[in-house]
């Protein structure tokens, strides 16, 4: 479907007309505070495409400043070469999905054109706005992801960050080193020795408050002087201002209303948020992953060993309580059929492991198994719940007392959370940073720190974001090391099955898109 290209919109301070244009901010990527919303017809299928790749290179940021437990911003004290160092190592990663997933274009002779990358860079930020608005957690996860992309789009040319600053529109002013007051001069080399060589911008100091706060500016009368590698934490400051004054401006809109509703994509945008993007549950079978499949007859063994906590605990809860509520069940029945159990297996194992007579679970249990084999019903099989399914908070809702089902790195509070991975086995160290990611709304990257604890030297290979991709991975993990990655039936995992329990406290579509940039006017700024 042709594009339907409008007149292009200047930022909302950018300079007159009659001044030249600014240069380009980098090639092939697409720096942007997204004040103005693209005047742009699209497919369906290429909003929805642009949103969810997108959302593909947030989950890749989250986990590449996430799981370094390592704080860049607070190293002052570190060695700066490999301070450095760190931040391009993990810029240079980011921007590595940036291309990958075609929201930037590394070659410019490549298929991919810059006029589609741009497209999708620009159109996907304002639907994953619409998807991330609904709460201050996830307000706070999206804008955190942005402004590392943001960073690492700047990357670390100085020209390239103040070729930015032009062309947004926002002015600071500058001096050379040599035109600043030799009293001025000396404080300021006594914050940022070695930096003589670069120009000094005078920027309020509230834009410039996080520098501040790490002693590296000098303040006269509410004034910063910054240097010139140091912008890039003033607009990253600016950028996050901004956007979560968007978000919380939309969360409050009419607009997110009318977005859900409509028949076209409204479905689509409520859910985004909550969709799996890792390869077909079933690429984690046991076939497809020559491990050996769980039966009843290894299950004792196995559930240890290689079972993620949300699975570990429900196999408990089953074996103290001899029931299990509706969700939990459903939890489980879909995981032990991801993992290779047959349908005869499970109907057998939950009739002998469930404090009910065979007629009574025959009547009460035994269609719903069925069912997500797909023998009975629709007759089409159901696939195991994913990780960002368990933690949605809305089927399966958030559990409840007497539940087992859900996500313990995100139902849990921090003491039982503690007690669990005690009890577990997981060293104080790693639990501690278990403890911090979790606090940080980091919960698919606990359980992966879970992973590394309980399985050593582990890369923990796509595990994060699928109970069934870490039980697989257990698998091959503890088959290798057995030497013929099969799993042994008397092998122990890193703690004994243990049921005492810790309690859980072709139509067009940027009418949607659109919704997200009317909600708060995008006012520039000039200083």
């Amino acid at each position: 479907m042709q594009a339907n290209r409008g007149k292009a919109s200047a930022a909302a301070a950018a300079g007159s007309a009659a001044q030249p244009a600014p240069p380009p901010v980098r090639k092939g990527v697409f720096i942007s505070l997204y004040r103005e919303f693209p005047d742009i017809t699209l497919p369906v299928r290429d909003f929805k495409d642009y949103a969810i790749a997108r959302l593909k290179v947030l989950k890749d940021i989250e986990r590449i400043y996430s799981l370094d437990a390592t704080d860049l911003d607070a190293s002052d004290d570190a060695d700066m070469s490999n301070y450095g160092q760190m931040v391009r190592q993990r810029e240079d990663k980011v921007m590595k999905s940036l291309y990958e997933h075609g929201l930037a274009v590394e070659d410019p002779n490549g298929p991919l054109s810059t006029e589609r990358a741009k497209e999708c860079d620009e159109h996907s930020h304002f639907t994953l706005r619409l998807a991330f608005c609904e709460s201050s957690e996830k307000q706070n996860w999206f804008v955190s992801q942005e402004v590392h992309m943001l960073k690492a789009k700047l990357g670390s040319s100085s020209a390239v960050t103040a070729n930015f600053l032009l062309r947004e529109g926002i002015r600071y002013h500058s001096m050379e080193w040599n035109d600043i007051p030799d009293g001025l001069r000396l404080d300021i080399y006594d914050v940022s020795p070695g930096k003589k060589d670069q120009r000094f911008y005078q920027v309020p100091w509230e834009a410039a408050a996080s520098l501040v706060a790490r002693r590296k500016v000098v303040l006269r009368r509410g004034v910063a002087f910054v240097a010139e590698e140091d912008l890039k934490t003033i607009i990253a400051n600016r950028y996050r201002q901004f956007l979560l004054a968007q978000l919380k401006c939309l969360q409050n809109s009419r607009h997110i209303v009318e977005v859900h509703n409509d028949p076209r994509f409204g479905s689509f945008v409520k859910n985004l948020k909550n969709i799996y993007l890792g390869p077909d549950p079933s690429a984690f079978s046991p076939e497809e992953q020559h491990v050996e499949r769980l039966t009843p007859h290894n299950i004792d063994k196995v559930v240890p060993r290689s079972f993620p906590p949300c699975m570990r605990r429900l196999m408990e809860g089953l074996r103290s309580e001899r029931h299990l509520k509706h969700w939990g069940r459903l939890q489980i029945w879909l995981f032990l059929k991801g993992a290779g159990m047959s349908m005869e297996e499970e109907l057998s194992y939950f009739k002998q492991n469930m404090t009910l007579k065979a007629t009574a679970f025959d009547k009460e249990h035994a269609y719903h198994i069925k069912h997500i084999y797909g023998k009975v019903g629709h007759m089409k099989s159901k696939p195991p719940y994913g990780c960002a399914k368990l933690m949605s908070g809305d089927a399966p809702p958030n559990p409840g007392p007497g539940d087992y089902h859900g996500c313990p790195f995100k139902h849990f509070d921090p003491g039982p959370l503690s007690q669990l991975m005690r009890r577990y086995n997981v060293p104080d160290g790693s639990t501690k940073k278990i403890l911090d990611l979790v606090k940080g709304h980091h919960y698919q990257l606990g359980c992966v720190e879970y992973f590394r604890a309980t399985h050593p030297d582990s890369a923990a290979d796509g595990v994060g974001n699928h109970p069934n991709a870490f039980y697989t991975e257990s698998c091959k993990y503890w088959g290798a090391k057995s030497g013929d990655g099969k799993v042994k039936k008397e092998e122990g995992g890193p703690a004994d099955m243990d049921v005492d329990q810790e309690g859980a406290s072709s139509s067009s579509a940027p009418a949607a898109a659109a919704a997200a940039a009317s909600a708060a006017p995008a006012g520039g700024d000039t200083h």
